[in-house]
């Protein structure tokens, strides 16, 4: 019990007086802890790190908001790494890719962990996985296109994930009406799975792919909350980029020295995009008010035009 300005007495509940501060300092100490790891291995595994700092700094920044967008909306970063790394950097698109990927696995598992499990809809997460990474193998072993092949393919993945987020806009507008989930019949679970398929290879070409299906389809055939929707393809796309990571490790290429700083900036950004959806589509089953789907639509039509722009510059360079 204490006084409060006016001289009443208040009782103390002892619960904390705000959930929302109480996640702000958690948060905040979570961005330290991750600049904090990321200014150790760049001290402590690069010659020269002031300079090197100095040099890459913007790409943490930039990290930060690639991934913040990706996990608000469950659209690969790629379609913002991968045009940054080739045409900001100079890198070859094999490069751009196995960078994107790497830098996806960190911010996408941040992000799927900051939607906590009690949003994500683990027997459809289970099930896409098995498929989409068995997509990625066969994307990275053994249908792999060249380099030139790899632009085109992200250009035009570009442009089609443009159309079906569009979709997705269109749709998610009358959410309400997704309340009543569909029980999934044995022909959606086989469509489904070759799309999971499909996706992994997408996602193994160009890093976008799967998160943006999985949600897809959760929306608009199962009729499952938009903010189910995101969370499960926010975690079916750190599934596959964590495999992505654990595969370029292993056949070497990825560059290191820029992951040193996508790494911390996308874990940070990852968190804040799940804060982001959360406030955007409401809580686990809740469709959000009406002003937060204005602010999702208004969002995505933001990445609807950058994607759109992406993919026309990336073919007609390719082309």
């Amino acid at each position: 019990m204490h006084i409060d300005a006016s001289g009443s007495e208040v009782v103390d509940t002892g619960e904390p007086r705000s959930y929302f501060s109480t996640q702000f300092t958690k948060d905040l100490v979570f961005f330290a802890v991750a600049i904090v790891v990321g200014l150790l291995v760049i001290a402590f595994s690069f010659d020269e790190p002031i300079d090197l700092i100095l040099e890459r700094w913007p790409v943490f920044f930039t990290a930060i908001v690639a991934a913040a967008v990706a996990n608000a909306t469950a659209v690969g970063g790629g379609f913002i790494f991968m045009p940054l790394f080739t045409f900001g950097y100079g890198f070859t698109s094999l490069e751009s890719l196995k960078l994107a990927l790497a830098t996806q696995a960190f911010g996408m598992s941040s992000g799927a962990l900051a939607w906590s499990v009690k949003r994500i809809v683990m027997s459809v997460l289970g099930f896409s996985l098995v498929f989409a990474i068995a997509g990625m193998f066969i994307g990275s072993f053994y249908i792999t296109p060249n380099q030139n092949h790899i632009d085109i393919a992200f250009g035009a993945a570009s442009l089609g994930l443009a159309v079906i987020l569009i979709i997705e806009v269109y749709y998610s507008k009358n959410s309400s009406e997704y309340r009543n989930i569909r029980k999934p019949t044995l022909l959606d679970l086989i469509v489904f799975a070759a799309l999971c398929l499909l996706g992994g290879m997408i996602n193994a070409w160009v890093s976008i792919g799967i998160g943006e299906i999985v949600a897809l389809w959760m929306l608009l055939r199962w009729r499952y909350p938009l903010a189910l929707c995101i969370s499960t393809g926010v975690a079916a796309l750190a599934g596959c980029s964590i495999a992505g990571l654990l595969i370029h490790s292993e056949l070497g290429g990825i560059r290191w020295d820029f992951l040193a700083f996508t790494a911390p900036g996308v874990v940070i950004g990852g968190r804040l995009g799940a804060r982001m959806g959360v406030a955007i589509c409401g809580d686990a089953g809740d469709v959000g008010e009406v002003s937060n789907v204005k602010s999702s639509d208004r969002l995505k039509h933001f990445i609807i035009a950058v994607i759109f722009v992406d993919g026309v510059a990336v073919l007609f360079n390719a082309l």
